[in-house]
């Protein structure tokens, strides 16, 4: 599955805590976290 949203911190388990474009809220325990291209970009 693809998670798409905002990250809004880390939960006391350690997961990633994500709330999406309907503003629901998602918890990720693993997986790859992609930032973006402008994140991604070399300056």
């Amino acid at each position: 599955n693809v998670v798409r949203g905002v990250f809004e911190t880390i939960d006391e388990d350690c997961r990633f805590v994500i709330r999406d474009d309907e503003g629901t809220v998602l918890t990720v325990a693993a997986g790859d976290v992609h930032f973006g291209a402008v994140a991604s970009a070399r300056v």
